[in-house]
């Protein structure tokens, strides 16, 4: 089966975050695409060169983006001729953007269409302004084949508001690390410092700061903060600045990290610490289970559905008191560390990217008489 699969394979200035790390994985797993027949044709959509920080914001940069793929969509189609337009998208004016694009390619080639929102909350999935979300609606019903969910929740969301169920499937994210069980350092950390993993975008929406205010309560020789990532923007460096002033030496920036690199701060941290405040379902939750770590993070989008208690903390968003409990909890039992450590690791077993393409395919042969 022949998949035109359209997703920000490159950033092009932007962040490179989990949409992108979905599907450049999936290429990597040649073996599994041959073993589920499925050849996959790269679509780029992040084509207009744009700053961190632009993502589904409605400017100048975005909407010259979405010309263009408005314009090349249907002649990458015809030129392919696959059986399937896979669309990853992810929320408000950006989902507009890409069911728009889907909706022009439907109508002009006939395609099979399915879309993968990368996302887990309804609210902030849409854009709360009723005629666009109308249309969003819309088009899902009427110009789309299948649609991916990151959650039940979310997808029961869509359904209550008028989706049809049949047309509807939820598949969890997979995590990326290649580390082996005797690569894991899951030991007794009892009277050593406790190493806090953050992963991800440096602002508000991650919840980083929080977590600083939460540590600023928390004895310094108990922890050390590992931060992977990058400011979102300028007040974001300058508040990043002062984070790094109060937490001194406590904390260690490492910028934004890849390979080897990446697997070796996973694999020497105890706690994955993501107190975000909107999520999908985020893959560095995923890798830190593969990685042995405990997790602490908040009941938003999808991570409630696969953290619960034998695998870590979950707290209200902006909660930092709790976030503080919760660190400590893991700080002052380390017997309790250990056991939640051992359990994320044989949970991680569970996501991986060999069951994620198994699953697309699925997906994709959904109403193809000819399977």
């Amino acid at each position: 089966m022949k998949i035109l699969m359209a997703a920000p394979f490159q950033a092009n200035g932007r962040y490179k975050g989990g949409i992108s790390s979905v599907v450049n994985n999936m290429l990597l797993q040649q073996n599994v695409l041959d073993k589920c027949n499925l050849e996959i044709i790269k679509f780029n959509t992040c084509v207009v060169k744009r700053t961190v920080g632009s993502d589904a914001n409605f400017n100048k940069d975005n909407i010259k983006n979405a010309i263009f793929l408005y314009n090349k969509i249907s002649k990458s189609i015809l030129e392919y001729r696959p059986d399937v337009l896979y669309y990853h998208s992810s929320i408000r004016y950006a989902l507009l953007k890409d069911l728009l694009v889907l909706r022009h390619a439907k109508i002009k080639t006939k395609v099979r269409t399915v879309i993968h929102i990368h996302f887990a909350d309804y609210e902030k999935i849409v854009t709360g302004i009723s005629l666009v979300d109308d249309i969003i609606l819309s088009i899902l019903k009427k110009y789309v084949d299948e649609i991916v969910f990151l959650s039940r929740t979310t997808m029961n969301s869509f359904i209550e508001h008028g989706i049809e169920s049949s047309k509807c499937s939820v598949i969890y994210n997979f995590n990326t690390l290649t580390l082996k069980e005797n690569n894991i350092d899951i030991s007794n950390h009892e009277n050593k410092l406790v190493r806090l993993l953050f992963v991800g975008t440096i602002g508000k929406r991650k919840g980083f700061f929080d977590l600083v205010k939460a540590l600023e309560n928390i004895d310094r020789n108990k922890y050390e903060l590992h931060v992977c990532g990058e400011p979102t923007n300028d007040e974001s460096k300058s508040e990043f600045e002062k984070c790094k002033d109060k937490l001194g030496k406590n904390l260690v920036f490492h910028g934004f990290v890849s390979g080897q690199e990446r697997d070796f701060i996973y694999k020497n941290s105890d706690i994955m610490v993501l107190p975000s405040y909107g999520e999908g379902l985020p893959m560095v939750i995923l890798e830190a289970f593969s990685a042995g770590c405990a997790v602490i993070s908040t009941n938003v989008g999808a991570i409630p559905e696969i953290v619960r208690n034998e695998n870590g903390v979950i707290i209200e968003p902006g909660d930092t008191d709790a976030l503080t409990r919760a660190i400590m909890f893991y700080i002052s039992t380390p017997e309790n560390l250990l056991k939640v450590q051992q359990t994320n690791y044989l949970y991680s077993k569970k996501f991986t990217c060999e069951e994620f393409i198994k699953k697309v395919a699925v997906v994709c042969r959904k109403g193809d008489e000819s399977e």
